[in-house]
């Protein structure tokens, strides 16, 4: 009778475990989905997305300085790099200063495979749409758009697993950037 009752509690105990654990999971993905309207410290731009951006300056030997601004969760991350020129860095060939930052921010040091990219434009803005897969883990991608905007690079990228991909998100994400100043 001992045994029957110990096997009724444990198996009690375990359900309770994953009630509990579904609603944490619930409510963690609930608060995830809530988008909200960002706006650059500088006002140089604003964006819509999931959880908070949280904000990163840098400054480069070149004298670039580069703002990061990241959203991580569990499904995806929502990244925001913008880099600002220097005003005497030569960017006269936007299609050749788009296809070199793609290679070296994107590709980078770990060797990432570029699926896809697309030239185009965000309003009179050229810019380049990518699809990365990271080496390392084959179910992980990048997907983004860089935009050249006078001295200002913005990087817009959405990392996520194959599995979580979710079309609405990324183009909510990228089609709520707006230019607010050059």
């Amino acid at each position: 009778m001992l045994i029957y009752n110990i096997n009724i509690v444990s198996i009690i105990l375990i359900i309770l475990l994953f009630v509990f654990y579904g609603l944490y999971f619930y409510r963690s993905r609930a608060r995830l989905s809530e988008w909200k309207t960002f706006e650059a410290p500088d006002r140089k731009f604003k964006i819509e997305v999931q959880g908070i951006l949280k904000h990163k300056n840098y400054s480069h030997l070149s004298g670039q300085i580069i703002d990061t601004y990241l959203s991580k969760s569990v499904i995806e991350n929502y990244v925001v790099l913008a880099t600002t020129y220097v005003k005497t860095a030569d960017i006269s060939d936007v299609d050749a200063l788009l296809n070199r930052e793609l290679n070296n921010v994107v590709v980078g040091k770990n060797n990432n495979k570029i699926i896809s990219s697309d030239m185009g434009y965000v309003g009179k803005y050229r810019s380049v749409d990518y699809l990365m897969q990271y080496l390392g883990h084959k179910d992980r991608y990048a997907r983004g758009k860089m935009i050249l905007a006078g001295q200002t690079l913005y990087n817009l990228t959405v990392s996520y697993r194959e599995r979580d991909y979710n079309e609405n998100d990324y183009n909510r994400f990228i089609n709520s950037f707006t230019i607010q100043q050059v």
